[in-house]
């Protein structure tokens, strides 16, 4: 009887210990986006959802794995103006996000490119490319190939959409659904800056 006063007590105490210190990390940790374009080691601010940041965050040179099997490099996208959606195949805010972008090819035609990438990293190329094909997507489809973007944006949300300027600037990123005619509309004014 004793002995099993002493393990439950034990058991106790390790429970409050574990609850304590998981607490106190929580608190400990910092909110919000805090990511930077250098990796965390600039005082430059964070980025904000839906503001256009200018032309000053260059987008890393990132070879994101495709459906293909093909290695591509985000540079060789500059030029036009780049689209990407940040999904999960098992979101269904992904898939109306899908209908979005189909519009906004149809508005914008060769003006733009397209990319979806899982940010899921159980996701295999196999999957993306049969994703593609079962849904009749006309756009390249991969990976966010060692977690790119999902780190810099420190991304909580599937979809979210991030445009890159035709120079290679990270212009703006959006957390959920975004309706083709905003989208547009922000490449618009993107473009006259």
């Amino acid at each position: 009887m004793e002995t099993e006063k002493m393990l439950i007590g034990g058991l106790l105490i390790a429970v409050i210990a574990v609850g304590l210190v998981v607490g106190v990390s929580f608190a400990l940790t910092p909110t919000g986006n805090t990511n930077t374009n250098d990796g965390g080691t600039s005082s430059t601010p964070a980025l904000t959802a839906d503001t256009d940041f200018g032309q000053t965050r260059a987008a890393s040179d990132w070879g994101l794995l495709m459906s293909d099997g093909e290695i591509l490099q985000l540079s060789s996208l500059e030029g036009k103006f780049v689209i990407v959606d940040l999904m999960s195949l098992t979101c269904p805010a992904c898939e109306t996000q899908n209908i979005e972008l189909e519009a906004l090819i149809d508005a914008m035609g060769d003006s733009i490119h397209v990319i979806s990438l899982s940010v899921d990293i159980s996701t295999t190329v196999d999957q993306m490319d049969q994703y593609m094909s079962s849904n009749a997507l006309g756009w390249p489809h991969g990976l966010d190939t060692n977690s790119a973007f999902t780190y810099y944006f420190n991304l909580r949300y599937t979809p979210t959409m991030v445009i890159i300027d035709a120079d290679g600037y990270i212009r703006m990123y959006h957390e959920g659904v975004w309706n083709s005619e905003d989208m547009q509309s922000s490449i618009s004014l993107m473009d006259h800056t």
